[in-house]
């Protein structure tokens, strides 16, 4: 395992993984910017959802009111980032398996 983290080519995929997950949930988070007025934030799992002037009707007193939720999901969060790296993990992996078979090809 100490020979795998020291692989720069094992690291450049780690990390790539990582900055991937990071800019897909910032993507995923702007791209929610009022739709609905609804926000949310977290791939694949959401750990942040606000609800912006959400309208709400009563069809039983005719009334409708207007309510901002806020919530936040720390097991969510948790699991994303577990995700991350266990994704980001595999992409480093994958990424020093195809550079072995390719420098292997490359001795030959």
């Amino acid at each position: 395992m100490g020979k795998l983290i020291k692989n720069k080519i094992f690291l450049f995929g780690f990390f790539s993984g990582i900055i991937f997950f990071v800019c897909f949930n910032i993507f995923i988070h702007l791209r929610s910017m009022c739709h609905h007025c609804v926000y949310f934030a977290g791939f694949p799992l959401r750990f942040y959802e606000e609800f912006k002037g959400t309208i709400y009707f009563n069809p039983a007193t005719s009334e409708s009111f207007t309510e901002n939720f806020r919530h936040f999901f720390i097991y969510n969060l948790i699991a994303d980032v577990l995700f991350t790296i266990l994704f980001s993990f595999l992409i480093g992996l994958i990424f020093k398996l195809v550079w072995s078979k390719i420098s292997a090809r490359e001795l030959r």
